[in-house]
């Protein structure tokens, strides 16, 4: 991975305001680690982002297989058992570095897969994007198209979503996330009413000999289900904390 490592030292050094919103978000969320070992884990962090531009090409247009073989999945149970169910299931997911790679494990396991995305303002990007995932995505539709959603979760597909960043819109939640009051998407309740889907965690992380590991929890429980995900959340963060997407505004 050193071409990755090498782009991310880069971003790193010529993009101060990302690099500056990312340390912002650490110093909230990571308060117990010093001011030197923050500044470390955000520069750790952009050299994890540097990595998954390698992954993320491998996976879209290039040789996933050098990304398959190194795949762990954790908790494949619940997804198998989930599936035969045959109720739908949201993979309730988060903005990790390793994300883009997860998928061409998930389709190995999934008859039907589909996921959420956020349309980009850039065309070109956005159409080289939906064609990237698309290898191994089934079916792909905006964040706005519910009704998409709906559809998938009544047709038993096993859908990908990461609620994780800021919303305060109308379906949110103030929820504590590492000591503050924080909007997170509770869309999610929302859909359980719906189509009575089963809603799994999914998380992933590089670990330090160079495989990856997939991790899918136990069904989330209805009555606290925002909460529940942000715990695990949390807690999945502390496992790989350069590995989160720090570089989004998390906190307006």
């Amino acid at each position: 991975m050193t071409i990755g490592h090498f782009i991310g030292l880069l971003c790193y050094v010529f993009i101060p305001k990302r690099r500056q919103i990312a340390l912002s978000n650490i110093n909230q969320c990571l308060s117990k680690y010093t001011i030197s070992e923050k500044k470390q884990i955000t520069k750790n962090h952009f050299i994890s982002l540097g990595k998954s531009l390698v992954e993320m090409q491998l996976v879209w247009f290039g040789d996933q297989k050098k990304i398959y073989d190194k795949q762990k999945i954790i908790g494949l149970e619940h997804l198998t058992n989930s599936i035969a169910e045959g109720r739908g299931v949201i993979l309730l997911s988060a903005h990790f570095a390793t994300l883009e790679g997860i998928f061409c494990s998930l389709r190995q396991h999934c008859p039907k897969l589909a996921a959420m995305y956020r349309v980009q303002k850039n065309a070109a990007w956005n159409k080289t994007m939906t064609k990237g995932r698309s290898r191994n995505i089934d079916f792909l539709f905006a964040h706005t198209d519910i009704k998409s959603m709906i559809k998938s979760l009544k047709d038993n597909y096993v859908v990908w979503y990461a609620p994780d960043q800021h919303y305060a819109k109308k379906r949110s939640r103030e929820v504590d996330f590492f000591g503050h009051k924080v909007s997170f998407n509770s869309a999610t309740e929302d859909l359980v009413k719906i189509t009575d889907c089963v809603v799994l965690t999914q998380f992933s992380r590089r670990l330090e000999d160079g495989s990856y590991e997939i991790e899918i929890g136990r069904p989330l429980s209805r009555e606290n289900l925002t909460q529940e995900y942000v715990l695990r959340l949390e807690a999945y963060i502390l496992r790989a904390k350069e590995q989160y997407y720090w570089v989004h505004k998390r906190f307006k």
